[in-house]
């Protein structure tokens, strides 16, 4: 079955999105791409994306400061917990603006949006398997 998004949900999920990337650029080791990110979280942008979309943006300034104070190695990993709490909390939000819409299945939509993160999972790891492979093979004709 294909599941069409509305175009509230489509915003709701690309301000997601958006957030979460913010997080995730916050844990680079590119101290200006995580400068960047960081004003991002102070910026009115940020407070009209929270309240557009009702959530409490000074949960998520707190995380993002205490973010901050963990070396770089550890910043990716906490990064990626509090992108799947943003996550968590965009997804809800859209699952609940469907249950409002009638002739709406909420287990339909969860299992389109959970095989939708399964698929960029996915595609994720076989970037990542592509690029070992080119680097393996640099190597190799390095030598």
């Amino acid at each position: 079955m294909i599941y069409h998004l509305s175009m509230d949900e489509k915003m709701v999920m690309l301000d997601g999105l958006i957030v979460k990337q913010a997080v995730r650029d916050v844990a680079s080791k590119k101290p200006e791409l995580s400068d960047q990110a960081l004003l991002y979280f102070y910026s009115r942008d940020f407070l009209d994306l929270c309240q557009r979309n009702m959530i409490d943006g000074n949960a998520i300034i707190e995380s993002i400061k205490s973010l901050v104070d963990f070396p770089i190695i550890s910043r990716k990993k906490i990064a990626n917990g509090i992108a799947k709490v943003i996550d968590d909390s965009f997804l809800e939000d859209t699952i609940r603006k469907n249950e409002e819409m009638e002739g709406w299945s909420v287990a339909t939509l969860k299992e389109n949006l959970a095989a939708d993160r399964l698929a960029r999972l996915e595609a994720e790891a076989l970037r990542e398997e592509l690029r070992a492979k080119i680097k393996n093979l640099k190597d190799k004709l390095s030598r």
